[in-house]
């Protein structure tokens, strides 16, 4: 019983003695060490420069921002590249200060450096896409296809006002305002149509009318609609054309150029003003149908 009681005893005894030793040296580590600066005290100012530093970045930030929107003689002068440059600058303080905060610390910038190179090389392939985007970012800042503020159209899938180009994506935003996310590689593979390059833009409303109908009287009608309409520009005269001969209809076609800013709104408007004028004159706008008539005891479907 009593060596039990012993057993216990000791084994309690080196429990006690193993937190007391663990505690005796975290003391030593960040209150009072044999040799250099407490620990905590480091810590303290590696969290102080931390926050301090981002703060900083932040201020940083603005003021380049702000530096390029100041003053006649700017260091770059479109919105494009000034969030770009922003934005790059911004990540490389930050990347700074995280490393700075480390070596504060301690931590052994080699390792920290053996640690990006073996990332590098693991995720490279990964990161094929990713780099490209960059890549592709560059040579559209370079090239310069657009800049913010430009209506473009990519492929013919997506169209929209630049917003921003950054490091990865190029930003759209739709005439609907929806805003569009399209990879910069897929921007530079694309062929890219911008309706900003040059201040005017073609209209082309196309209309079906019945076979039966006056060409002369339809084109009259259609062109006196763009009379003195001071939107349309004077340097090309509108026209309006037998553009095809359909199934069931003639397809005119009236044209005419406005200012770019004006032609979603002259597009809507003018395709109000020729369905009114139509029926106003009797011109018959055709469409398929189907009479059902009967023949003997069937039922037979005639279309039109």
């Amino acid at each position: 019983m009593t060596n039990i009681l012993n057993g216990w005893t000791d084994f309690w005894n080196k429990v006690g003695n193993f937190f007391a030793n663990y505690g005796q040296e975290l003391y030593n580590f960040w209150i009072a060490p044999k040799e250099g600066t407490p620990y905590i005290i480091t810590l303290t100012f590696a969290l102080v420069y931390l926050v301090l530093g981002y703060f900083l970045i932040k201020l940083i930030n603005k003021g380049i921002r702000k530096l390029f929107k100041l003053g006649k003689k700017k260091f770059v002068n479109e919105k494009t590249i000034k969030n770009f440059v922003a934005n790059f600058i911004n990540v490389c303080l930050n990347i700074f200060l995280v490393l700075s905060f480390l070596s504060i610390l301690g931590v052994s910038l080699t390792g920290v450096a053996t640690i990006f190179s073996s990332a590098i090389l693991a995720v490279g392939l990964s990161l094929q896409d990713v780099i490209g985007n960059f890549a592709s970012g560059l040579i559209i800042l370079t090239t310069k296809p657009f800049i913010t503020g430009d209506y473009v159209n990519i492929n013919n899938e997506c169209e929209g006002e630049v917003t921003d180009v950054k490091f990865l994506a190029t930003y759209l935003l739709t005439y609907d305002k929806q805003v569009v996310v399209v990879p910069n590689k897929t921007i530079t593979n694309s062929i890219i149509t911008n309706y900003s390059t040059y201040h005017l833009r073609r209209v082309v409303i196309s209309v079906g009318v019945d076979y039966s109908c006056d060409i002369d009287k339809v084109k009259e009608v259609m062109i006196s609609l763009t009379k003195d309409d001071p939107r349309i520009s004077k340097d090309f005269k509108p026209s309006v054309v037998l553009s095809s001969f359909g199934e069931y209809s003639l397809n005119f076609a009236l044209r005419f150029y406005v200012d770019t800013n004006n032609y979603w709104d002259t597009l809507f408007e003018y395709n109000e003003k020729i369905i009114k004028s139509f029926q106003k004159e009797n011109i018959n706008i055709p469409y398929q149908r189907i009479n059902i008539g009967h023949i003997g005891k069937e039922i037979v479907e005639i279309k039109k």
